[in-house]
């Protein structure tokens, strides 16, 4: 019997009857496996999660760089006309 489907991949638990006829080293070695399984379940569903996480970040910072991209550019002619404004407010 196998414990992995084999279009999916997917652990597939061991009936009872098939358990209660394992050798303490077989079910030892079947407990195992079964927890690795959960394991990694739990680690692609994790990793999903990131790469939803990090593709929702990318469209995010997508957006306000084009955003940014269309505000005018701050120039040095900007700055000095900023500078000489304050100035003549200082004296």
């Amino acid at each position: 019997m196998d414990v992995f489907e084999m279009r999916t991949g997917k652990f597939t638990p061991l009936p009872d009857n098939v358990l209660a006829v394992l050798t303490p080293d077989q079910r030892a070695a079947y407990d195992n496996l079964a927890t690795a399984a959960a394991r990694l379940d739990a680690a692609n569903e994790e990793a999903a999660n990131a790469i939803a996480a990090n593709r929702d970040a990318v469209t995010t910072l997508h957006d306000a760089e084009a955003i940014e991209a269309k505000k005018p550019k701050h120039t040095f002619l900007d700055e000095l006309r900023k500078t000489q404004a304050q100035w003549r407010k200082d004296h």
